[in-house]
């Protein structure tokens, strides 16, 4: 009997120590900031992971982070307010690893952006080809590397957009094909690699946008299948897909209604509408387009404004009903779609407005239910969402406007609670979302500050305190590891 109640005991206490440590593993931590500004956008480099802080009140740093806190790294110059490492108001902070370095644009301290490169332990500014002027120079938002070197746009000290190669020791720039003019030029963001070569938008001198091929040598532009040549016409290269053998994009052409484009690596081909759009509606393959099931997928708008998932097969366009009688603005949106489950998940603004995760078979659309009573632009966001421990988690907006955490394991919706009592429109922003040692990092509002929070779940350590030892939790099996993860 002793020994029973002794065993019962010992199981209690495992218990114990095991739920307590999983809830707390199932909840959304908060990091404290570094007095040097808010994290924003992150990268890993030589398996360390490196946050980009916004300070509104002196220069912006690259900082590493342990897991718990930031060492911020030097800057280069004595940059002050809105310079140093370049962090957008949204977040956004252009970042690429070539070679065995990491390049960053960065704003000097005479608002000249330039490439700077991190080679672990500090950081060192690349001059620019010319004598670009205040907000000109290193533009590397879309930086591609592309036949063993670096490229990105640079504006240059006319206001021209140019494509620029460095190739790890100084930047050269390549001439453009024509004589664009200011804010005119080759604009890589979006570029894609195909068929051996570099393709990307071009805004010609009739402000028409082209699409431009790059071959390591020298810029050509591909011709507009048709008359198109009112301002900002043409190819629209932004999410470029590469299915079936042949490069996809939008295209608005001379009627100011947007196709899909085909190009086969000779000339581009217009796929027709499967409707009678109207103008500035039709197909935008830039809208996060997603090949699946063997076809590619993109937002539609059809005449009368309303949202579609578009289906191509290869040959033509099909539309795919809507679940309810959405209306303009409203449907279904490929903006933020994820594979999931062996479904593509979609965003859904319902006929009432409100935000709906939607989920496609392959051949019809239908709606998941939210958690709560969520109103009109309320609900589920799909932009930044990351599948997780087996869970698709993304943004939800609730009835009282506060931004949650939402976690969907292929039936239901469920809510993950804010770890403060934040004011509406703050909480949890998954733009720059990312899983990295275990754990789901993203931002977190509150008061006006941007903290960076991450959340553990699914397969995921917790801690057994009773016999100092980690245990992984796999639902209702536990395996022994032994010993705690370095990354925790």
């Amino acid at each position: 009997m002793k020994k029973t109640v002794q065993r019962y005991l010992k199981i209690v206490a495992f218990s114990m120590a095991f739920f307590t440590a999983n809830s707390q593993a199932q909840s959304v931590q908060v990091i404290p900031n570094p007095n040097s500004g808010q994290p924003r956008s992150s990268i890993n480099f030589n398996n360390n992971l490196y946050f980009f802080l916004y300070n509104p009140n002196s220069a912006n740093q690259l900082a590493k982070f342990d897991g718990s806190s930031y060492s911020p790294i030097s800057n280069p110059d004595n940059a002050g307010q809105n310079q140093g490492v370049y962090v957008s108001n949204y977040g956004g902070a252009p970042a690429e690893v070539y070679g065995s370095n990491l390049y960053l644009q960065y704003t000097n301290s005479s608002d000249v952006n330039q490439l700077a490169k991190f080679d672990g332990s500090s950081i060192s500014l690349i001059s620019n080809p010319d004598n670009a002027g205040q907000e000109q120079g290193v533009q590397l938002s879309g930086a591609q590397v592309f036949g063993g070197k670096l490229y990105f746009t640079y504006i240059n000290s006319s206001g021209v957009y140019q494509l620029a190669k460095y190739d790890g020791s100084s930047i050269t720039l390549i001439s453009n094909p024509d004589n664009a003019g200011q804010e005119q030029g080759a604009q890589i963001s979006g570029a894609q690699v195909y068929g051996g070569n570099l393709y990307f938008l071009y805004t010609n001198s009739n402000n028409v946008y082209q699409l431009a091929k790059y071959d390591g040598s020298s810029i050509s532009l591909i011709s507009n299948p048709d008359n198109a040549g009112l301002d900002y016409q043409g190819a629209h290269c932004g999410g470029a897909q590469v299915y079936g053998g042949n490069l996809y994009f939008s295209y608005t052409n001379s009627d100011n209604v947007m196709l899909l484009a085909k190009f086969d690596g000779s000339s581009i081909t217009l796929i027709s509408n499967p409707t009678n759009a109207g103008q500035y509606n039709g197909s935008q393959v830039y809208d996060d387009a997603q090949v699946y099931g063997g076809n590619l997928y993109f937002t539609y708008t059809n005449s009368s404004g309303v949202y579609q998932l578009a289906k191509y097969d290869g040959s033509s366009i099909t539309l795919i009903s809507n679940p309810d009688n959405a209306g303009q603005y409203q449907g279904a949106r490929t903006y933020g779609s994820q594979v999931y489950g062996g479904n593509l998940y979609l965003q859904y603004s319902n006929s009432s407005g409100k935000s709906q995760l939607a989920k496609y078979d392959g051949s019809s659309i239908s709606l998941i239910s939210n958690p709560d009573n969520a109103g009109q632009y309320q609900g589920s966001s799909l932009s930044g969402a990351q599948v997780y421990g087996g869970n698709l988690y993304f943004l939800y907006v609730n009835s009282s406007n506060q931004n949650q955490l939402a976690k969907y394991d292929g039936s239901s919706i469920s809510l993950i609670s804010n770890p403060t009592n934040v004011g509406q429109y703050e909480g949890v922003a998954m733009y720059n979302s990312f899983v990295s040692g275990g754990r789901l990092y993203f931002s977190y509002y509150e008061n006006n500050v941007n903290y960076v929070a991450y959340f553990t779940n699914g397969n995921t350590f917790t801690y057994n305190f009773s016999s100092n030892k980690a245990y992984r939790d796999l639902g209702a099996v536990l395996t022994n590891v032994n010993t705690a993860p370095k990354s925790l």
